[in-house]
């Protein structure tokens, strides 16, 4: 019910933000939200000429192994996540786990992360949070594109770009991202 509208207005607050951001940037933006089978693309805006990647409407990313799914990891609940958490950690070892911690650390700080053919190689992505009332995380909007373009000093702007349209999307919805204790 709730929960059901509430991503309906994320996607309503969300797609002008996004086709705005695609057209600025040049590269596929989407959003996904949490499903039951984790975080799930619901809306993308295709960058113009672009090799259509991963993101389709429907495609259920991994917790873990994208950086869509790792800002829902720094966010949603430990219970909301615990499953999917446990499944993908199993086949991960040590370092590999360290590392995912490094990176919801520097999410839970920046806001915004930046990712290289982490997901597929060759594909580039930069996701940020978008918060409602309550500062409840309700979406991640990503940045995605070939890592022939979307070069470092890119993907910075892109990350610095998209942090401002999660930020600008968060506040029309009465949110914003929760303080770093």
């Amino acid at each position: 019910g709730l929960a059901a509208l509430s991503q309906l207005d994320v996607l309503k607050t969300s797609a002008p933000a996004l086709i705005a951001l695609r057209d600025e940037l040049n590269e596929t933006c989407f959003l996904a939200v949490w499903g039951n089978k984790g975080p799930t693309v619901v809306y993308v805006e295709q960058s113009l000429g672009a090799v259509t990647l991963v993101t389709q409407i429907g495609s259920v990313l991994p917790l873990l192994g994208s950086s869509t799914g790792l800002v829902f990891d720094t966010f949603l609940s430990p219970t909301e996540i615990a499953a999917l958490r446990e499944a993908e950690s199993a086949s991960l070892n040590a370092a590999q786990l360290k590392e995912i911690d490094r990176h919801v650390h520097e999410i839970r700080s920046t806001g915004v992360h930046q990712i290289h053919g982490m997901l597929m190689a060759g594909v580039n992505a930069v996701s940020s949070p978008v918060f409602a009332m309550g500062n409840k995380l309700v979406g991640v909007v990503t940045v995605v594109g070939s890592a022939s373009v979307f070069t470092d000093q890119c993907q910075a702007t892109a990350a610095q770009k998209l942090l401002q349209t999660a930020q600008a999307i968060s506040a029309r919805m009465g949110g914003e991202m929760p303080r770093v204790e």
